[in-house]
């Protein structure tokens, strides 16, 4: 699925799996890490039944195209989507694991067919590509029981992680409501003052919260989710740079051009020409 042509693999394995593990247990397809120093697009077109990419993007940023909606990940965000489905990636400058995972009884353990996950998210998917290398690093091979077993358990770590977390309360929900905060308002202009309200928090406080708890500052975090949207905007719309703005909370064409060429090292119109063709 994904090319050689711009990217540089820094492994890539194509697990054999015995037939017990095919009809029993839940078992790694393929799997690898890879970097993308172009933009370049990996379009899924094979149809797999019983089959999940799961996709872990450490580095950089990437558009997805499913159901013909866009989506934006982000560096640490997490990606798992059904194989049965035609999908493409656009990667942009990007760092990622991925894997193929099936199994026979999967929709049981897995209810949707396409999820994103934020950096909340990646500590356990690290742990899960963990397991799949050290495993190949320690046997050569994969032992089937322990990878039938580390598979479960990011299923169950995807129930934990929808159901358990929203309904936490205290500092991690607070958190949470400021999250969605910036979410519902990126694209108008709020303060750490708007955003702190949010939480019940003074600024001083919420800051330091918010950095403990998502790794970066509130004002980075409404800068990630407005780029995001802006690079959605360039692939799926006809719209103008000063429209996208406007409509992403950018207070002109003029700031959005240098917040966009700070943070990717080219210009809007320069992303949508090499990764929207």
């Amino acid at each position: 699925m994904f090319s050689k042509d711009n990217n540089v693999f820094i492994r890539e394995e194509i697990i054999p799996v015995s037939l017990f593990a095919k009809e029993n247990m839940q078992h790694i397809i393929s799997a690898g890490h890879f970097k993308s120093f172009k933009s370049c697009i990996a379009r899924h077109s094979e149809k797999k039944q019983d089959t999940y990419l799961v996709f872990y993007l450490l580095g950089g940023n990437a558009i997805i195209v499913y159901n013909k909606e866009y989506y934006a990940l982000q560096t640490n965000g997490t990606l798992i989507i059904n194989s049965n489905q035609e999908f493409s990636i656009y990667l942009d400058g990007s760092e990622a694991y991925y894997a193929f995972v099936g199994g026979s009884k999967i929709s049981e353990y897995i209810k949707e067919d396409f999820w994103i996950f934020d950096l909340r998210f990646s500590k356990k998917t690290e742990i899960f590509f963990y397991s799949i290398f050290s495993s190949l690093d320690k046997y050569e091979v994969l032992d089937e029981y322990s990878i039938s077993s580390a598979i479960l358990r990011i299923y169950s770590d995807i129930h934990i992680y929808l159901h358990e977390f929203r309904q936490k309360s205290g500092k991690q929900e607070d958190i949470q409501r400021a999250v969605s905060f910036i979410e519902e308002n990126y694209q108008r202009e709020i303060t750490l003052m708007d955003i702190s309200k949010e939480s019940g928090y003074s600024e001083f406080y919420f800051l330091r919260l918010f950095k403990e708890a998502m790794m970066m500052t509130p004002y980075e975090y409404l800068k990630r989710k407005r780029l995001a949207q802006v690079k959605v905007l360039l692939l799926s719309t006809d719209k103008t740079i000063e429209e996208i703005a406007l409509d992403c909370g950018f207070k002109s064409d003029i700031s959005l051009y240098k917040a966009f060429k700070n943070t990717y090292s080219i210009t809007p119109r320069e992303y949508k020409k090499s990764v929207g063709k």
